[in-house]
């Protein structure tokens, strides 16, 4: 006899097969053994289904056997009432936690020992092959075909599970294409770009990149072998006078000691730096504006002076040069013009000045810059009521040496101006100095350019400062 372990079941798994019936004869000792084999095969079976029930449930495999018995023998006793037991057992399988496969074994074992007719304290009458024929064909074949049911309801599930997983991944492959079609969009004609530069990372670290302060060099224009001409980075541009970089300087200059004076002076310096074009042409304009000096004692009666000194803006053209070449540089040429504005004629010389400037400044190595500026004034007009002060004719001339280390550290000769002074005998004034600086961010993103510097006189005149230290502050303002 073959053990019923699962639900799904055919005729031939739970029809007995005990030679003597299938002979057609029965006697007291084949129907006590049909008797204990169909019990066991039914609590098997009620065993396996209702171990397969939510937790929860109360009705154990034996009370599930005894209560298809009970329900048979009350279907062929009389009609007399259901005990007390017997409806808290029909309670409980009526429990809405009983799935559908319990109740059909509920029904199935109903169906069973119904149809072998008899109950479990009596002897079995004998039943013939066309009465189990009739059985198998009555149940057997409907037991098929629900379980073919279930099985077919559980496929299509499955399927339809399927089924929207496999829509949601294809939704997720479209929305992944849609990306990638849109970012190859907008990358491919960067990437165009990119494949004309040669980038150079060489000096770069991540504060570089966080600024946007990487360096890269055009493909040369004349063939293998040909330099590059380099593209700024922020450091670079920061220390290039000719580059078109919006500034805001604000430096501060200690006169440690002045020649022909006593104690000390200070200036304060606000010096803009604008970029601008004119019908194409690229122009930048450098104005100081020294907003505060305090001079040393200049002796009786004069004694100490403080006020506002006098406006110069320096504004160039200005043009590439040598692109590639050992001169590659910035070639700039403009007009250079003082405007009298000092507020005590010990600040300033009380005259309307101009002349030319020339600019040249060479980019041909990374991260070194040499080169110079020059310009010469002369006074044409005076301020009202100062008619009678002095002339000027002075020439102005401040040599430029700088060179960048790693992480936008530089070192630079001295920004104070050399001159020489044609109406007063020539004099010369020749500061030499050196200037420390870094490029850094401040007030959260914005870039800025801090250094300090220390200069001394050379020449020995008898007038002007001897000696200085210079501190600055630059706002930097690149262009997206």
């Amino acid at each position: 006899m073959k053990v019923i372990t699962d639900s799904t079941m055919s005729d031939q798994r739970y029809m007995c097969e005990m030679p003597a019936i299938q002979a057609g004869k029965s006697t007291m000792h084949d129907a006590e053994e049909l008797l204990w084999v169909l019990y066991d095969e039914l609590r098997a079976l009620a065993n396996s289904l209702v171990a397969r029930e939510k937790p929860g449930q109360t009705i154990q495999p034996t009370e599930l056997v005894h209560e298809a018995y009970t329900q048979h023998s009350l279907s062929i006793s009389t009609s007399e009432p259901l005990s007390h037991q017997t409806r808290l057992v029909h309670s409980e399988l009526k429990d809405p936690r009983m799935n559908r496969q319990t109740m059909q074994c509920y029904l199935m074992m109903l169906v069973v020992i119904g149809g072998i007719g008899f109950p479990l304290h009596a002897a079995p009458p004998e039943i013939s092959e066309a009465e189990l024929d009739a059985f198998r064909a009555q149940y057997g074949e409907r037991m098929i075909r629900l379980n073919e049911v279930d099985r077919l309801r559980d496929e299509n599930m499955q399927a339809q599970r399927q089924n929207k997983r496999l829509h949601r991944e294809q939704q997720l492959q479209s929305a992944i294409r849609d990306i990638v079609e849109q970012d190859e969009a907008e990358y491919l004609p960067v990437q165009a770009e990119l494949d004309d530069l040669k980038l150079d990372f060489s000096a770069v670290d991540i504060s570089d990149i966080s600024l946007g302060m990487w360096s890269s060099q055009d493909k040369p224009a004349g063939g293998a072998g040909a330099p590059a001409a380099s593209k700024a980075s922020l450091a670079e541009q920061a220390t290039n006078p000719a580059a078109p970089l919006i500034q805001l300087q604000f430096q501060n200059t200690f006169n440690g000691k002045t020649i022909g004076a006593d104690g000390v002076g200070n200036t304060f310096v606000v010096q803009p730096v604008i970029p601008f074009k004119l019908a194409g042409q690229q122009f930048l304009s450098r104005i100081t504006l020294p907003l505060l000096i305090a001079t040393a004692d200049l002796g009786d009666p004069i004694g100490r002076e403080y006020g506002m000194g006098d406006l110069t803006a320096i504004t160039f053209a200005t043009f590439a040069v040598d692109k590639g070449g050992p001169w590659q540089g910035t070639f700039g040429a403009g007009p250079a013009i003082t405007i009298p504005t000092a507020t005590s004629d010990f600040l300033g010389n009380g005259k309307w000045q101009a002349g030319p400037n020339l600019l040249y400044i060479n980019t041909a190595t990374k991260g070194f810059q040499w080169g110079a500026l020059v310009y010469q004034q002369w006074s044409f007009a005076s301020t009202g009521g100062d008619d009678d002060r002095p002339d000027v004719s002075k020439f102005y001339f401040q040599p430029i040496l700088t060179y960048h280390f790693d992480k936008n550290w530089y070192v630079k000769s001295s920004s104070v101006l050399m001159s020489i002074d044609w109406e007063d005998n020539s004099r010369w004034s020749i500061p030499i100095g050196v200037q420390l600086g870094t490029i850094t961010k401040i007030f959260g993103n914005q870039p800025a350019k801090m250094f300090v510097e220390t200069f001394y006189d050379v020449s020995g005149n008898n007038t002007g400062t001897e000696w200085g230290i210079k501190i600055g502050l630059t706002l930097l303002f690149p262009s997206s």
